[in-house]
């Protein structure tokens, strides 16, 4: 699937954009969580949703997945170095958001 025709925007809103995508990340900011973790932190999404979002990032690189040897399997996500590298992008997008609400409320 072709992801930069060009421009940075198109680049970037394919790897972070989409739904819950910035949620994830955001979720994942403070550390490792566990894919229930993450459902539990996202409750307007659904899992299949969620896992769908999380399949891309992985894919891009954005976040990673430590799977432990133990029974029962437990698996966690992480954000990478690269996924480290949106944060000031997502900051940015809340301070956006804080400054304008009085604009446009709640939409």
């Amino acid at each position: 699937m072709p992801i930069y025709n060009g421009c940075g925007y198109s680049l970037t809103m394919q790897v972070i954009g989409g739904k819950w995508k910035i949620c994830i990340i955001d979720a994942l900011r403070n550390g490792p969580l566990r894919p229930s973790e993450l459902f539990k932190a996202i409750p307007e999404a659904t899992e299949r949703v969620i896992n769908h979002q999380i399949r891309e990032l992985l894919m891009y690189k954005v976040i990673d997945r430590t799977i432990y040897a133990e029974q029962p399997p437990r698996s966690e996500y992480f954000i990478t170095e690269l996924g480290k590298t949106v944060f000031p992008l997502i900051d940015s997008l809340d301070d956006w958001g804080d400054k304008n609400r009085e604009i446009y409320g709640d939409i």
